[in-house]
């Protein structure tokens, strides 16, 4: 029986256990079944905010992690600000964005995961900055201080068809937070992209207050909300 999940190599490669995503959750009972039998370490569905779906997914040991804000504003035309420039995409600069991202990320879904390790979730955040400045975003913009230290980065997706930037990560060194830099980076990413996106999205959690306060000043508006859950073989037994 071909089962809805897709396999995901990526994050098995941090848990040493494959790590399934869920299609359809009304196929939950069955991918579960399937997923003891694999050893699987950790399946995840993502399901619009309220839908009746979530209840099944309880009903066989899923567990809601997140709550999924997903934000617009239209690409203004604006100018690149001083002190922002895309990357060139190189090992120092990936370590060094790698380096922010480990210290900042700390409200995604594998975080907020009691069950899994946060030594784990630190690894996958860090890899995955570093994978985006290398190669996997459309532009990485980074900010750098008076004597070239990169202080925040914002890696960005694009959609040609939808003629939509995506923000893929974005992170300021803790130290220098409260200083513009998100704001001048998000600018940035307007410059950039102006006369090729019309509108810029993202997603935060609902639990970040501080990430949502910043967007909603910057222009943004609340489109929709998901929810994120999770399951795990064995909940009670300690973090993955």
């Amino acid at each position: 029986m071909m089962l809805p999940v897709d396999d995901l190599a990526f994050e098995a490669s941090f848990f040493g256990r494959p790590v399934w995503r869920l299609k359809d959750a009304a196929a939950a009972e069955d991918v579960v079944m399937e997923a003891r039998e694999q050893g699987v370490g950790l399946i995840s569905c993502r399901l619009p905010a309220g839908e009746t779906g979530g209840r099944g997914l309880a009903r066989h040991g899923f567990r809601l992690v997140e709550t999924l804000v997903t934000l617009t504003c239209p690409v203004a035309g604006q100018k690149m600000p001083d002190g922002v420039s895309p990357a060139m995409r190189s090992e120092e600069e990936a370590l060094s964005c790698a380096e922010i991202g480990a210290k900042t990320f700390k409200h995604d879904r594998f975080h907020a995961d009691s069950q899994v390790d946060n030594a784990i979730a630190d690894a996958l955040k860090s890899a995955w900055v570093a994978n985006a400045v290398k190669d996997r975003a459309d532009c990485v913009l980074l900010y750098r201080d008076e004597v070239q230290e990169i202080r925040g980065f914002n890696a960005c997706l694009f959609r040609p068809s939808d003629k939509m930037a995506i923000i893929d990560l974005i992170g300021i060194d803790p130290e220098c937070q409260r200083q513009g830099i998100g704001s001048r980076l998000l600018q940035g990413m307007h410059a950039h992209y102006h006369g090729r996106a019309d509108e810029i999205r993202l997603g935060t959690q609902l639990a970040n207050k501080q990430s949502l306060d910043f967007y909603r000043r910057n222009g943004f508006q609340e489109l929709f909300r998901q929810e994120t859950w999770h399951w795990v073989p064995n909940p009670n037994q300690g973090n993955l």
